[in-house]
């Protein structure tokens, strides 16, 4: 990761962090799962990279999914397991990471005010993240285009950190033009 840092010119490294679902299964684990859960076992491991890309005067890129667990209504989380009992040691954690954090929201159905709405108040600089959804046509969708314009207007209208539009790409190794 320092290396990566001295290679890398970009303020941001982005780590990824997203869909994670093996977290906390193994005995060295249980303990502290107990404690914190899973998310904070997920947050305190992104503690460490942050403190690494902090020395190197990097900011930490990951994905928001996981973090809306602490989100209440969050789509993202519908059907999911919450870990309602450990919210308010994870909020802390988060906190702790918050000053050097930037989350990609992203969606792929464009709109999500209520994740957006989410970051802002707790502090959090966002990305509004959606994409184009090439895996499943090979051109640009149009309701795609009109959630991705209405999930970004609401961006700018709430002042976030910025926009990105990315595209899924399915098997056939279908390459966007748009």
């Amino acid at each position: 990761l320092e290396e990566i840092c001295d290679v890398f010119p970009s303020p941001i490294i982005h780590m990824g962090g997203d869909e994670v679902s093996k977290i906390g299964e193994c005995s060295d684990c249980a303990k502290l799962k107990s404690e914190i859960g899973k998310l904070g076992i997920y947050l305190r491991y992104y503690q460490k990279i942050n403190d690494i890309l902090k020395a190197k005067g990097k900011k930490l890129g990951l994905w928001g999914d996981m973090i809306l667990q602490l989100c209440d209504g969050s789509p993202f989380w519908v059907g999911r397991e919450i870990e309602q009992e450990f919210v308010e040691k994870n909020l802390e954690l988060l906190y702790a990471l918050r000053d050097n954090l930037i989350v990609y929201d992203w969606w792929y159905t464009g709109v999500s005010k209520l994740s957006l709405d989410f970051f802002r108040k707790h502090g959090i600089k966002t990305i509004a993240a959606t994409s184009t959804m090439g895996c499943y046509c090979s051109c640009l969708n149009p309701e795609q285009f009109i959630n991705s314009y209405n999930f970004y207007e609401y961006a700018q209208d709430i002042d976030t950190y910025g926009v990105l539009c990315t595209d899924w790409i399915n098997h056939l190794g279908y390459h966007a033009e748009h």
